[in-house]
């Protein structure tokens, strides 16, 4: 017996979260009340299993986590949160971090640091500065070998 659900996300999300097909299991042992077990989350997905009775039924949930904590991000620190230099600094560091938008993240540190803002110079944030712009140099030193090449 099989379990045929596909779910996509409301279009008002740009990614889309999926459930994929599991083969519904019979237990040896009867459950009373419907139970409810998280298995193998990896980050991207999660195996979630309803168990009643003799029957388990697994099933995938997966997700662009990264994409939509990026977007997340990117719509807060337009807005008032864009302003506070704890938040500038945690959202740079999740970007060096994950290796994205490192522009971006350059110019939040940066805002961070200022004093005008309420911001500070200290060894985080000077921290994150300096392997920002670490990151970035090696990917334009790449992109000009590999266009050598």
């Amino acid at each position: 017996m099989y379990l045929n659900v596909e779910y996509k996300q409301s279009s008002t999300a740009e990614s889309a979260q999926y459930v994929m097909y599991q083969k519904v299991k019979r237990l040896p042992n009867s459950t009373e009340r419907l139970n409810y077990s998280f298995a193998k989350n990896d980050g991207t997905s999660l195996e979630i299993s309803l168990n009643w009775e003799f029957w388990s039924i697994p099933f995938r949930i997966e997700t662009e986590s990264k994409s939509n904590i990026l977007n997340y991000l990117k719509s807060e620190m337009t807005g008032e949160l864009g302003f506070d230099p704890p938040s500038l600094i945690q959202a740079s560091e999740w970007c060096l971090q994950n290796n994205l938008i490192l522009e971006q993240a350059f110019q939040w540190i940066s805002i961070a640091k200022s004093p005008n803002l309420g911001g500070v110079q200290n060894f985080r944030t000077l921290s994150i500065q300096s392997k920002i712009s670490e990151k970035m140099c090696k990917m334009i030193r790449l992109k000009f070998f590999s266009q050598k090449a």
